[in-house]
């Protein structure tokens, strides 16, 4: 028992010297020194136990257990140290040790639920043990911290296994006074808003309906706020800001964003205790060096000034965040051109999701917003980069890709900003700005291209020539492309899509074969673009280029179904036969066409052409699988 103690104080001493070594080498032979006194507690509790009678004094056999459970825990032997924290907390809760070992106890049941979830078993003992320790905790001993603890590890659990409503109550076991709850409050909300996230991208029979989608996220603002307003009580008395604290006002104000209120989301940007850009400006310490929390804070601030209509501030952080980023050297410019991308992507995500949930007063508040602001931007005499004019013209495309129905004419204001885009490219094109990095012109091209093929879709047909004409262009420029490197799968698949969206245009059903077969004869008699059928048939092998794969073979399936539309008789019901034979001979091979996402749109398809044969209630692929 002596020996045990004296090891315990040396191995708790040394582990306070390792962490406050900063030279390697002292750090080393730290570390080396506390295995060996771990190991040497360990030998004498051991022994010390083995030697215990009924004669011998009861607390010190619980002071051997309780460092046995700290030992066991920090050995790896997670189910020991579990089960002999549990016997100090069931059967001596009145020991010195027993509220500790049943918070050790819940950790180690964590730990073996970490390890049996990475490896795919079943975790249902582990989670079940987690929580009649944590009731048992609470009931004996309700207002100490170990409770506390016992509830948070649940609640951990429930978050990484993205169980919300666990998680919720887990949240709601907890003391509104215990300091960990704020931290807590401010995950479940984050998880609210990815649930809402996750549902609003589910296809039209799946979703849930508005109202549970808005409850979502009322729920995620709600509880984020009252993290947040815990978390600045400490801040208004005096206190420092935290990063937790500013990383959560940053992640209540993409919430708002993304709800569609901006001004709400511009006053806990600037807020000028708490706000991540007034703490940016200030180089606050909590997060001062932090270079991609601040490009996080740039990016949404920079929405939200353009939602709020605060165009000089949004202009002024556009700058800041280029200063951050750098643009001196390639590696800047190409991750500036990246997050300039991922703004676009974030805003054609955002109008895609407020046209699905049918808010069409948010979706124009934030396209008029962002046309003000990007016509600022482009039309500026000086100050404007590459990637700034080249971000003007991406977000502009998103805007019209974010109210572009995918298929059919365009809305007009879709049209508008698909010109606004076209026009940037080609100022691009005319007048490369000098940092413009070698290589750009030809991604341009295929964006322009892009734009054009858009524009084909003209919402009336006024003007038919003038809506080919935009699609002739689009080839042009891709057949250029592939005239100097045919391999490039990207720019192939553009093609086909100028193809098959030339035919539906025009109403000239030979385009669907060329979308199909390819086009633009050789010399040698092979096509430079390959058609859906020639991309199929070279990546097919190719695990990179997967979703390729799938998306050709569906656009072979509907090409063909979009050309039986124009036909009649034995010829219209050949080709919807060989429509058919697509889809199901790509099943046949590849029966789980690549996941959930594809095998939906294969099936509705199948179901389509079949309707289309004239089979009522027609069955599609889970039929076929049978």
């Amino acid at each position: 028992m002596e020996q045990a103690n004296v090891a315990w104080l040396r191995m708790l001493t040394t582990d306070g010297q390792v962490r406050q070594a900063t030279d390697p080498k002292k750090k080393a032979e730290l570390s080396k020194q506390l295995v060996e006194t771990r190991q040497a507690a360990f030998k004498n509790c051991r022994l010390a136990l083995e030697l215990a009678d009924k004669k011998t004094d009861l607390s010190q056999v619980n002071t051997i257990r309780f460092y046995l459970t700290f030992l066991y825990f920090m050995d790896e032997r997670l189910y020991d140290s579990a089960v002999m924290g549990e016997l100090l907390a069931y059967r001596y809760p009145q020991s010195a040790g027993a509220r500790k070992g049943a918070e050790i106890a819940i950790k180690a049941y964590r730990k073996l639920f970490d390890v049996e979830r990475r490896a795919n078993r079943d975790t249902s003992f582990e989670l079940a043990q987690m929580q009649r320790v944590a009731q048992y905790v609470t009931a004996r001993w309700e207002d100490d911290p170990s409770a506390q603890e016992a509830w948070l590890m649940l609640f951990d659990t429930a978050v990484d296994m993205k169980d919300v409503e666990k998680a919720k109550t887990y949240l709601d076991k907890m003391s509104p006074d215990s300091p960990r709850r704020a931290d807590a409050e401010l995950r479940l909300g984050q998880m609210y808003w990815a649930q809402y996230i996750r549902q609003t991208a589910l296809e039209e029979g799946e979703r849930p309906s508005q109202e549970v989608l808005d409850d979502l996220v009322e729920k995620a603002q709600q509880t984020l706020r009252q993290g947040i307003d815990r978390m600045s009580t400490a801040v208004d008395a005096g206190g420092q800001a935290t990063f937790p604290l500013a990383f959560s006002v940053l992640a209540l104000s993409q919430i708002l964003i993304d709800a569609g209120n901006a001004q709400e989301a511009v006053r806990w940007l600037d807020d000028p205790k708490v706000g991540p850009m007034a703490l940016i400006a200030a180089n606050d310490p909590a997060v001062a060096g932090r270079k991609d929390f601040q490009i996080d804070a740039y990016k949404a601030a920079l929405r939200a000034y353009v939602g709020a209509e605060k165009l000089d501030k949004a202009e002024d952080v556009m700058g800041k965040l280029e200063e951050l980023v750098g643009q001196d050297d390639e590696a800047g410019a190409t991750r500036l051109t990246q997050i300039y991308i991922s703004l676009g992507r974030q805003l054609e995500e955002l109008l895609t999701r407020l046209r699905a949930e049918g808010k069409t007063g948010e979706i124009e508040k934030v396209s008029q917003g962002f046309e003000k602001f990007l016509d600022t931007i482009s039309k500026r005499e000086k100050g404007n980069s590459f990637s700034s004019l080249n971000w003007v013209a991406q977000t502009f495309a998103s805007l019209g890709a974010g109210l572009d129905p995918g298929d059919g004419p365009l809305p007009a204001a879709a049209l508008r900003y698909y010109e606004s885009a076209g026009a940037t490219y080609y100022r691009l094109l005319k007048n490369p700005p000098e940092d413009m990095p070698e290589g750009a012109q030809t991604s341009i091209k295929v964006q322009l291209a892009v734009c054009l093929r858009a524009l084909g879709r003209r919402a009336d047909d006024s003007d038919p020539k003038a809506a080919k004409n935009n699609f002739t262009q689009a080839l042009s420029l891709l057949v250029g492309i592939l005239k100097e490197r045919q391999t490039r799968v990207d720019v192939q698949m553009e093609a086909a899509r100028t193809y098959q969206e030339l035919a539906r245009a025009t109403e000239e059903s030979r385009y669907f074969l060329n979308a199909i077969l390819g086009g633009q004869k050789q010399a040698n008699g092979t096509y430079l673009i390959w058609g859906w059928n020639g991309i199929a048939r070279r990546v097919a092998g190719n695990e990179k280029f997967r979703s390729v794969f799938y998306e050709a073979r569906y656009n072979i399936a509907l090409c063909r179904m979009r050309l039986a539309e124009t036909q009649k008789g034995d010829e219209q019901k050949a080709t919807l036969k060989m429509a058919e034979n697509d889809i199901l001979v790509t099943q046949k091979l590849y029966p789980t066409l690549g996941g959930p996402e594809w095998f939906d749109k294969y099936d509705a398809l199948l179901k389509t052409i079949r309707k289309f044969q004239g089979i009522e209630n027609p069955e599609g692929l889970k039929a076929a699988e049978e």
